[in-house]
């Protein structure tokens, strides 16, 4: 779980599949004692949900936390002081859908889940400075906690709504070039609606702000990313080289790998010596060949000198001076 070291007793996590998804330090984020920052594995397709947990001693006040996905507000859930007084000790609240209310008795409930970033590379699309703002918190998952007071329930009246589709962000085609290095894999999107009845009582909770400027108290992010977008990053360590044969339990082996093991040493180190050699010739000669096609590029005629240069004809006049011919 996430937690921020000015405030031990808020947890927060993400959760796919009804698993805790592991979660990774990010030694590169600056980080103060009010956010925290880690890294989490995305499954494309796989829906997922934030999950808080207050634990005892509660929070002095009331809790409102907002969520972020990509860079976009997408909902909010409060924990009031009345909540800790029921509690025994601890407060747990989820975050995992957001709901549309399609018309009077009706609403439509859809899930998050990552879904796969669609990236070009062939260099035509423009690129645009909407597309390099999004992009700067694409792949992140924020919880922000603020301190509320003078919570009171206002009665309301529902209203068709289909708000909560342009909460999430929807990048489209990105251009490779927009990345720029940057190791993004995923963004979150939504699961298919299903409707469902809207049961709500008609209210709303209003509260007011303890901090005048309306700032979060604690921040916590989570950088999702697909593990081979990890695994460059150096988050996470790169599969590990092949253990040899005869290190390795027998009992764990193939057919194949068994039959392996039971040749001679000496000629399966023979056909491991012939696969690196064919390695090294097949780089050394794309290195001539990058050589080559380097000088023709970088010359544009090519002349050819004989290796046997012509000697000058000497000759002698009669009063026997030496006379050299260099036409």
């Amino acid at each position: 779980m996430a937690i921020t070291k000015s405030h031990p007793g808020i947890n927060v996590s993400v959760t796919s599949q009804g698993k805790l998804l592991p979660e990774y330090d990010n030694d590169e984020e600056e980080t103060s004692p009010q956010t925290i920052t880690k890294y989490i594995e995305a499954q494309s397709g796989a829906e997922f949900a934030i999950q808080i947990e207050l634990q005892k001693p509660f929070p002095v006040h009331s809790v409102k936390f907002r969520l972020y996905l990509d860079g976009r507000s997408v909902c909010s859930r409060i924990v009031s002081e009345a909540q800790y007084a029921k509690a025994k000790s601890r407060v747990k609240r989820t975050i995992g859908s957001v709901t549309s209310i399609v018309a009077e008795g009706r609403c439509m409930i859809q899930k998050f889940c990552f879904s796969d970033l669609s990236i070009d590379d062939s260099h035509d699309q423009p690129v645009g400075d909407r597309l390099i703002d999004d992009l700067k918190t694409m792949g992140e998952i924020t919880l922000k906690a603020y301190y509320i007071d003078g919570l009171k329930d206002v009665l309301s009246k529902p209203s068709g709504s289909e708000s909560s589709k342009k909460k999430i962000l929807d990048a489209g085609v990105i251009p490779e070039k927009a990345l720029k290095g940057r190791a993004l894999s995923h963004q979150a999107g939504l699961s298919a609606p299903v409707n469902m009845p809207y049961s709500a009582s008609g209210h709303h909770t209003d509260f007011k702000y303890v901090d005048p400027n309306k700032q979060p108290f604690a921040v916590v992010t989570f950088k999702y990313r697909s593990k081979e977008a990890l695994r460059s990053l150096l988050v996470i360590p790169r599969s590990p080289s092949p253990v040899p044969l005869e290190d390795r339990d027998t009992s764990t082996l193939t057919l194949d790998e068994s039959r392996e093991l039971l040749r001679p040493k000496s000629e399966r180190d023979e056909v491991t010596r012939g696969i690196k050699e064919e390695v090294v010739q097949q780089k050394s000669n794309a290195d001539k060949l990058g050589t080559i096609k380097r000088a023709a590029e970088d010359d544009d005629e090519i002349s050819f000198v004989s290796s046997k240069r012509r000697q000058p004809r000497t000759t002698f006049n009669k009063h026997g001076i030496e006379t050299i011919d260099l036409t």
